[in-house]
């Protein structure tokens, strides 16, 4: 019998970020029972930024030929979508994050079509146009066949702000390899790490501030950031500013901030680590958290909007963060306010002074990490995805 034929649509594969890993993990899952491909709107030629396996088909414009009119853009590319989907038969085609949503939409002729919606829309500046223009986002969304959502609280919204039916929404689980790699740090210091892209929604201005604190009552630890963003160079003058010593050189012992640069292995990075710092203000599900639990790292994040921590650190959604300790039994990592005030990142601090100096509480918090990783192994969530995609190709 003739494997099934599934495209994965995302803007750009160009670059490292959470929906960028999401579609290469879906491909590696996909690729076992189906045909699978990826699509972006990178120009011609362009290479994705992980190396995913499958067919990959960049069909957006060539350079220096961007288009005047946005909306004369999405035709084009819907366009190109719809041309390609019919020279490979699509029978399921997945999109994720709005552009490639739209033009998913618009290039539907055949086959089903699924939305995998892994950011919250309230109260996020990125998304606050889909809030705005709700009316016209909720045609398109009601347009598909399903929509797959990261937590029950984008669930939720997707309901609310575009009508969409309870039944026509699925909860997917995401997972991580483990790829080959070698720990870059060979010595034991004390480090923290983060890992995402250097934009506002990750909150790294707040890290900074929470590092700034740690360090000066905690001399000779480090932090290191990984990622890359058009805030690379604010944050860097920010941390200088906050009388910290930041450096390129990975190498360098002594500086109290590494700014690490992409890597599709952050593995390397992490292993070895104190644990994860997420100061995220907005994440649906942060892979990153993943890839962090399955090499054992506790687990620091922020209540970030969205629901996405609290959901993968299995705290119901309605307990306050004043009833959650350090010791909350069912809880996968320590869970902490946004840190945007003086009250906030002093409670950072002591969390992470805390796991400095109790060895059973950070074994404790490492036997969690790995249970959270077994949660989400490759061979659940393919489990998950071929039900959800029979589902899918028989529904009327």
């Amino acid at each position: 019998m003739q494997k099934k034929q599934i495209l994965l649509v995302i803007p750009s594969m160009a670059s490292a970020g959470g929906a960028e890993k999401l579609v290469d993990n879906l491909s590696k899952i996909f690729k076992q029972d189906y045909q699978a491909s990826i699509v972006s709107f990178d120009p011609p030629g362009a290479a994705p930024y992980f190396k995913c396996g499958v067919p990959f088909y960049p069909i957006g414009d060539s350079p220096g030929r961007a288009p005047r009119f946005r909306l004369l853009a999405y035709i084009r590319m819907a366009m190109n979508l719809a041309a390609l989907k019919r020279k490979l038969g699509a029978d399921i085609t997945l999109s994720v994050l709005w552009r490639a949503d739209l033009i998913n939409a618009l290039s539907h002729r055949s086959g089903k079509i699924g939305s995998l919606a892994v950011i919250n829309l309230r109260g996020n500046r990125t998304n606050i146009k889909m809030v705005k223009f709700r009316q016209f986002v909720g045609l398109i969304y009601r347009r598909f066949n399903m929509v797959f959502s990261i937590n029950p609280a984008i669930s939720n919204e997707y309901r609310e702000l575009f009508g969409l039916a309870s039944e026509n929404i699925r909860l997917f689980r995401n997972f991580t390899d483990r790829p080959q790699y070698q720990r870059f740090f060979s010595d034991h210091a004390c480090r923290y790490v983060f890992c995402g892209r250097l934009v506002y929604e990750k909150n790294i201005d707040g890290l900074l501030r929470i590092w700034a604190d740690y360090i000066h009552r905690n001399p000779g630890r480090q932090l290191v950031l990984i990622g890359d963003g058009p805030l690379h160079n604010e944050l860097e003058s920010f941390a200088i500013g906050l009388g910290l010593t930041a450096s390129h050189n990975l190498q360098d012992v002594n500086a109290q901030v590494l700014f690490a640069g992409s890597t599709d292995t952050p593995e390397a990075y992490l292993d070895g680590a104190r644990a994860l710092l997420l100061t995220s203000r907005h994440e649906g599900v942060p892979t990153i958290v993943l890839v962090a639990a399955s090499l054992g790292l506790p687990l620091i994040a922020a209540d970030c909007h969205g629901g996405g921590v609290r959901h993968l650190f299995a705290v119901d959604r309605t307990t306050p963060l004043s009833d959650i300790s350090l010791e909350c039994a069912q809880s996968k990592g320590i869970l902490l306010p946004i840190p945007d005030s003086p009250a906030t990142t002093r409670v950072w601090v002591e969390a992470m002074e805390r796991i400095d100096r109790d060895e059973a509480l950070r074994a404790e918090l490492s036997r969690r990490a790995l249970q959270l990783s077994a949660e989400h192994s490759y061979e659940a969530v393919r489990q998950d995805w071929s039900l959800m995609m029979h589902q899918l190709s028989t529904q009327p």
